[in-house]
């Protein structure tokens, strides 16, 4: 009989898997244990990743209210400050030795020169011209993105990776790309689910709590890693042969091209 209270996840590779369990591992032994998914795992296949079911469902964009936006902000503040960080980058299997890079900065103009090569332009694509105006905008960002700290990040929080039940916030999916970020990366992929002043500031005024945040500054970060972050999500459709999501992707990025600026 099949065992409904556990999920299985399959991973691209062995070092996938490691990674994702030993990040759960350590949430499992900190306070945010209730808001991540927990290992059964006894025998585990090398790309398996098993846990125990959570309940609840991902939210849709009119179920950020603001009692789960607050809780949001909050679960945030208390996962970037969980483990000291110095440097920015991924992790490795181990998870304790980073992919170092001193700044943000240096860890984006990686993240940039990989993500558009891995998109050889055909005749008349558009994207070239995209790349260099992200390029552009890097240069405008340049100063920010290098003095910023870094935080413990889960890496990709979009509503695909929460889950809610009636309106409480009840965990964070996939840990796979967790890492040492900064506050914008963590929310880059938002803009696409939040779309009112009232939610960000609700958001952010949860995650600041007694200190205060430069919101203007942040969310130009914010809206300007969202316009990279397409880059990636594109090869992520193309590699899937979503053909759908590949052409709403290259909407967004038509779009912002045109427009010529990040709001």
């Amino acid at each position: 009989m099949k065992n409904t209270s556990t999920y299985r996840k399959v991973c691209r590779t062995p070092e996938q898997a490691a990674k994702e369990r030993a990040i759960l591992r350590v949430l499992q032994a900190s306070p945010l244990q209730h808001l991540s998914p927990q290992l059964t795992e006894v025998r585990p296949d090398p790309l398996v990743v098993e846990m125990a079911y959570m309940s609840g469902k991902a939210p849709t964009p009119d179920q950020f209210g603001n009692r789960v936006l607050e809780q949001l902000g909050e679960v945030l503040r208390r996962l970037h400050y969980l483990r000291p960080c110095t440097t920015f980058g991924s992790f490795d299997a181990a998870l304790d030795v980073p992919l170092g890079y001193t700044t943000f900065g240096d860890f984006l103009e990686m993240q940039i020169r990989k993500w558009s090569e891995w998109h050889a332009p055909m005749p008349g694509s558009y994207l070239p011209s995209y790349v260099s105006w992200l390029w552009r905008g890097y240069d405008a960002l340049r100063e920010y993105f290098r003095s910023v700290d870094p935080l413990f990040c889960h890496g990709d929080v979009d509503s695909k990776n929460l889950v809610i039940q009636e309106g409480v916030l009840t965990g964070l999916f996939d840990w796979e790309h967790a890492g040492d970020y900064c506050l914008a990366w963590e929310l880059r992929k938002l803009p696409r689910v939040l779309g009112h002043d009232w939610q960000w500031y609700q958001l952010l005024s949860a995650y600041s709590g007694p200190d205060r945040l430069d919101q203007r500054a942040l969310r130009t970060a914010i809206h300007y890693l969202n316009a990279v972050d397409l880059l990636g999500h594109l090869r992520w459709c193309r590699r899937r042969n979503l053909l759908c999501e590949e052409g709403e992707t290259l909407h967004r990025m038509h779009a912002l091209l045109n427009l010529r600026e990040v709001n």
